[in-house]
């Protein structure tokens, strides 16, 4: 579910550049032009590894510390908790509060003293906060309920009400082996099912109603799946002194982890790694093996043995100034000693 929402999203990015690149193409923008042109950029903006580079380079001369993941950064994020590196985690994404995060620290401000939502799991999971008896529930109840809902790694069931999840969840936290967890996962899915075929769909929703329908077929194995993988997600811990890839908690049993994964070996691309510490501390980047690009600066038009700053050069006869965001504007401006007053700061002023 995952891969599929990444292929997305780089879909959206991909035609958001290509409808952009129309714009451009434009002798005279109109404002309906140009706000459709600010919305578009939003879109097909991408954080590429240039500037991932570029962002560790400043926040390591501010003496932050950067660290790296072999996969999802939320599964890391979780293992500093566990292992008492962090007290915390501050993030907009709830699932680490799912993976097992002991205080989430959500919707920070730092322009406001600090104004935030502090959520620590202790106490939010000894009350019925989620469901009549949710305070009884284990971790792994928790992670049932998560899933139900729908999260990173498994879609909602289309139509799934909050009444029949606290109903499912009754009979899954009395059930006492896979089978028959198995089974209400079965019959959930074909109830659901059942109603999606009951509801009358235009043409242009076919296409979503089948992949509801196909979601229904394979429910059972995809969120068993989502289960092992939110308990043993791959993260890199420090074992003996050394950095290894490892599973979030600890797999009891005679299961492999591959096999606890159906199939995917989080190892895959790690076994002729002696060593990840490299991928930890950022001088390689997990998923190349290579260290990041660099945001290469511009060359200097007058003397080519100089570089310039970054957004000191702008080709205005490729993208109008009318389209740029407004910190570009500004940043060139003052690069090319023109000082913009506070006062004066909006788009339409720097544009002029």
């Amino acid at each position: 579910f995952k891969g599929s929402v990444d292929a997305h999203r780089k879909k959206v990015r991909n035609n958001s550049q290509l409808l952009l690149n129309e714009i451009f193409q434009r002798q005279d923008l109109d404002n309906d032009a140009i706000e459709e042109a600010d919305k578009l950029m939003k879109k097909a903006a991408h954080v590429t590894e240039e500037i991932l580079s570029q962002a560790i380079d400043i926040f390591r001369q501010n003496n932050i510390e950067v660290y790296g993941a072999p996969y999802e950064a939320d599964f890391q994020l979780v293992e500093w908790e566990n292992s008492g590196f962090t007290h915390g985690t501050i993030s907009i994404d709830s699932d680490i509060f799912l993976l097992g995060s002991k205080m989430l620290i959500d919707s920070l401000n730092v322009e406001k003293l600090g104004n935030c939502f502090i959520y620590k799991r202790d106490d939010i999971m000894s009350t019925d906060t989620f469901a009549p008896g949710s305070s009884l529930w284990t971790n792994d109840d928790f992670l049932v309920y998560c899933g139900l809902q729908g999260c990173d790694w498994i879609k909602r069931l289309d139509g799934l009400k909050q009444k029949r999840i606290e109903e499912f969840m009754r009979y899954w936290v009395v059930c006492v082996d896979n089978s028959s967890r198995v089974k209400l996962l079965d019959e959930l899915a074909l109830e659901i099912k059942t109603q999606i075929n009951a509801r009358t769909f235009t043409s242009n929703a076919k296409a979503s109603k089948e992949s509801d329908i196909e979601h229904c077929d394979k429910f059972s194995i995809r969120f068993l799946t989502y289960l092992q993988l939110a308990r043993h997600a791959p993260v890199i811990k420090v074992v003996d002194g050394k950095h290894i890839v490892a599973p979030l908690n600890n797999i009891d049993g005679s299961s492999s982890w591959k096999e606890l994964l159906r199939g995917f070996d989080p190892m895959v691309s790690f076994y002729d790694c002696n060593d990840v510490k490299d991928f930890y501390v950022m001088r390689r980047w997990a998923r190349t093996k290579q260290p990041l690009r660099r945001l290469r600066r511009p060359v200097d038009p007058i003397d080519d043995g100089n570089t310039l700053p970054h957004k000191s050069i702008i080709n205005f006869c490729k993208v109008s100034p009318e389209i740029l965001p407004t910190n570009a504007l500004i940043e060139w401006l003052s690069y090319h000693g023109i000082p913009v007053p506070k006062a004066e700061r909006g788009k339409k002023s720097c544009a002029k």
